[in-house]
């Protein structure tokens, strides 16, 4: 399997580091002694790496971030360990007392030996760490129907293929192939690039190109705190101005992502400030043209904004224009210089200060 999952856990070819504090190694650490102990124990690091990462990670914050001691780390990687040995193995099997017993191993030795690395006070620091590694524990294909929900083989079709390719397989797996490392986007809620352009907090911890990382947290955290996954979809201003949205919890954000998609895109909903799908095919006579035959109008117009409208300086609403705002903000123009993604840029500048500063969008 190529997807996400190797990118913190995983990977027994590769050392996994930490995205906070110093970017440490994680790993599931074995004393000299162990082969006396058991002789299967050592076989159980690639087993047990995704409870060890989570272990090393609390360890290392857990105190200064939520205040956790060094027993409910340990409590916490046993638990772990025993769900993989679950989640593995039938119950009824040899192989899963097995594992139990290994489980149990691991966990004595910290209990015994792993005081010294527990960090408290002014050692440890903070990294919001527990839900991120939520990942450690995930399936495959739990992850891939996670990203199932959100991935439109037409916008990733026409952003990355010369061709017309319509087999959607394919592409989904091209996509874990290639794209997902690379940081393509592949759905109109979600650009890797701009999600981690957007929140400082994320680029910070994990990198501003990492692409894997933005991904997963989008589909662990960010869709459930609603924060914004690309230009064309903002779910607290969408949750604002849908009239669609009326019914659903100001905090079930999910809830936001899913309506977009099933029914605010489809029947021309506009998903931010940025592109009105009605309005711009009323202004732009070539992209109704290219709609009128198609199943879904609306969405074949978001698909030509991303792919061509915002290269293009093309107005996406009544309410944003990008060469617009570029004139009226004179700095800004002067920073971007010559960008080839100028107006990309100028419209996540709109997100990350622009609108916070009160600047014209026109």
């Amino acid at each position: 399997m190529k997807v996400i999952l190797l990118i913190i856990v995983v990977s027994c070819a590769a050392t996994v580091y930490s995205f906070c504090g110093n970017g440490e190694p994680l790993e599931c650490s074995t004393p000299w002694f162990v082969g006396f102990v058991s002789d299967t124990l050592l076989n159980y690091t690639t087993t047990f790496k995704p409870a060890c990462v989570n272990h090393d990670y609390c360890y290392r914050h857990g105190f200064c971030t939520y205040g956790k001691d060094r027993e409910n780390c340990d409590e916490e990687f046993l638990e772990q360990m025993q769900r993989i040995c679950r989640d593995n193995n039938s119950i009824l099997s040899s192989e899963y007392l097995r594992c139990i017993r290994n489980a149990v191993l691991y966990y004595s030795g910290v209990r015994l030996l792993g005081r010294p690395y527990f960090l408290t006070n002014q050692n440890c620091s903070i990294c919001h760490f527990q839900n991120i590694t939520l990942q450690t524990t995930l399936s495959m294909n739990e992850t891939q129907s996670k990203l199932l929900t959100i991935f439109d083989p037409d916008l990733y079709s026409s952003l990355y293929f010369s061709s017309n390719e319509t087999d959607s397989t394919a592409l989904f797996q091209n996509y874990l192939d290639e794209g997902v490392a690379n940081g393509r986007m592949a759905s109109v809620v979600f650009d890797p690039k701009f999600y981690l352009l957007r929140y400082f907090d994320l680029s910070q911890a994990f990198g501003i190109n990492s692409w894997e990382n933005g991904l997963l947290h989008f589909l662990e955290l960010g869709q459930k705190e609603g924060r914004q996954g690309s230009i064309i979809f903002d779910p607290e201003w969408y949750l604002s101005n849908a009239s669609t949205t009326a019914s659903i919890s100001e905090e079930n954000y999910q809830a936001v992502y899913a309506e977009y998609l099933t029914n605010g895109l489809p029947n021309g909903g506009a998903g931010s400030i940025i592109l009105d799908p009605i309005y711009y095919l009323q202004r732009y006579e070539d992209v109704a043209l290219q709609s009128r035959n198609s199943t879904n109008p609306y969405h074949t117009a978001a698909v030509h904004f991303v792919v061509h409208g915002v290269k293009e300086g093309r107005q996406g609403s009544a309410q944003f224009n990008a060469p617009a705002y570029l004139e009226a903000n004179q700095d800004l123009k002067t920073s971007l210089g010559n960008s080839t993604e100028l107006y990309w840029l100028a419209i996540v500048h709109y997100f990350t200060h622009g609108r916070y500063e009160e600047r014209s969008t026109w």
